[in-house]
């Protein structure tokens, strides 16, 4: 029971039950403002990370599923749309943050975007060959409402890897530290508060 939704998590598995009323929330005129892991689902198994298809009414709704990312090193993001209100004004910029590869589903229109040709280490693929546009901030349309979502967000303290690590030396900040980010953010969270009905 909610106005908008906000969701900045990583591997939360919604339940059957939980996903069907996300589902809901959205196609019944909803909006949803998901930020970076948000559509991630994660198994540890040894150096090697597997992205399961365990939820697919969940990433059905929110339009993808995080399968990979690159080593974080710097990387161009360009306006994909211009004439859109949500980017309406912004121009190129580099952003140093995890560079998502995912897999969609259903209609996307992409705002942001990047390219990406290269390996993944410790993900399956560990290499990805084409050079298509990689959507970096995206609509997707569910029912009467929409998801928007954005993969920038990356960051990282130092007790942030548990169980996997105690302590972890680099503070990683990403996107955080780019006034562009805190722009989309407020672009976000004002799409999100606008529903319609």
């Amino acid at each position: 029971s909610c106005d908008f939704l906000v969701s900045y998590t990583c591997d939360l598995r919604p339940s059957a039950e939980q996903a069907e009323a996300l589902a809901s929330f959205v196609e019944d005129g909803g909006r949803w403002f998901a930020l970076h892991g948000t559509n991630s689902i994660l198994e540890f198994n040894g150096a090697k990370v597997e992205c399961p298809r365990l939820a697919p009414r969940f990433v059905q709704t929110l339009g993808s599923q995080f399968l990979a990312h690159p080593p974080i090193a710097p990387y161009r993001v360009t306006v994909s749309d211009p004439a859109h209100p949500l980017v309406k004004g912004l121009s190129d910029f580099e952003a140093t943050d995890e560079l998502y590869l995912s897999e969609f589903h259903g209609p996307v229109t992409t705002l942001l975007e990047t390219r990406f040709r290269g390996r993944t280490p410790g993900f399956d693929p560990p290499e990805w060959t084409d050079d298509a546009a990689r959507p970096v901030f995206y609509l997707h349309p569910v029912g009467r409402g929409a998801v928007l979502y954005l993969t920038l967000g990356h960051c990282r303290g130092h007790y942030d890897m548990r169980p996997l690590l105690d302590f972890y030396p680099t503070v990683e900040r990403g996107s955080w530290e780019l006034p562009v980010y805190h722009e989309l953010l407020r672009r976000g969270l004002d799409w999100a508060k606008s529903r319609s009905d």
